[in-house]
């Protein structure tokens, strides 16, 4: 992760989970219908019980951990915030 003050683009925005792989998770954005892959310990799922995932949730990615994307992503799901917003929400979500 780069200096905590350094801004990056994020992807953030409600999604379904359609399969959960070892090393990726596959979700279907709900607002555009895009499925994105995105890497397992780069992304936050923004659920208070990661053991229990409601049908539909918000997640939040750098761009930098979509490896793959069928669809297109509505500009609405892209943000940018600088580093340390993100490490607050891994802390809070993750405890790391």
């Amino acid at each position: 992760m780069p200096d905590e003050n350094t801004i990056l683009t994020f992807f953030l925005d409600e999604v379904h989970l359609e399969e959960q792989l070892l090393m990726t998770a596959k979700y279907r954005v709900l607002n555009s219908g895009a499925v994105i892959e995105v890497d397992n310990g780069m992304h936050i799922r923004l659920v208070d019980n990661q053991m229990k995932l409601p049908e539909f949730f918000r997640i939040i990615a750098s761009v930098m951990a979509i490896k793959g994307m069928d669809g297109t992503l509505n500009k609405e799901s892209l943000v940018k915030l600088p580093a340390s917003e993100y490490l607050k929400l891994r802390m809070k979500h993750h405890g790391a």
